[in-house]
């Protein structure tokens, strides 16, 4: 008889973002397959009157929404944390193995003096 342990969540992927730019970062590559249970966001250097950017995270482009679609940062200022979106069962999805996880950022934070977040993705490999 054999027994597999709980897996524990881990932080998977670290990544800081300028949210006054548009674009796709990579913010890790799966070595096996590997569970994401959620996200949360982290004010690294944010200063000025902030709109809110717009962003997607996934595996498949070009838009790279199968996890997050339109997903927006409730960070307004310098050390702020955000994690309204860990963990939340609907959110949970197995991530290809060699796969890599990507952050599109589709619509910027156009009024923001300086907008960079730290991204942090959760998870655990199968």
């Amino acid at each position: 008889m054999s027994y597999n342990a709980p897996k524990t969540i881990q932080i998977l992927s670290q990544t800081s973002i300028d949210f006054l730019n548009t674009g796709v970062t990579t913010l890790f590559t799966s070595q096996s397959a590997t569970v994401v249970v959620g996200f949360g966001l982290y004010g690294q250097d944010v200063t000025g009157s902030l709109t809110t950017a717009l962003f997607n995270l996934g595996w498949t482009g070009p838009d790279y929404s199968d996890y997050a679609n339109s997903a927006s940062s409730n960070v307004n200022s310098t050390g702020q944390v955000d994690l309204s979106n860990f963990p939340t069962g609907s959110l949970q999805m197995v991530l290809p193995a060699f796969t890599a996880f990507k952050i599109n950022v589709v619509s910027s934070d156009i009024t923001a003096t300086t907008d960079t977040q730290k991204v942090y993705v959760f998870g655990y490999e199968l």
